[in-house]
């Protein structure tokens, strides 16, 4: 399960069935769904909180990994390394 695609879809679903209940026929509202979905300040909202932790960086060499003379381009963090 990805966060992210699964918010997706629960987004798509939610606005499938606004429009399904709700259809705006007339001319006035008739593009006042899509606004209403695309505004940002609609029926999602952004994420209400970050990680932004320290990550700590593995020290010295390290072949965890298993790849001997495989030299990595930046160290490993810590949790990756475990």
């Amino acid at each position: 399960m990805l966060p992210m695609i699964l918010a997706r879809q629960l987004e798509q679903g939610l606005e499938d069935y606004l429009r399904t209940t709700f259809p705006m026929t007339n001319a006035p509202f008739s593009g006042s769904l899509d606004a209403f979905f695309h505004d940002g300040a609609g029926v999602q909202q952004a994420p209400f909180f970050s990680v932004k932790l320290p990550f700590r960086r593995t020290e010295g060499a390290l072949d965890a990994f298993g790849f001997e003379g495989v030299a990595l381009r930046f160290p490993p963090y810590v949790h990756q390394a475990q």
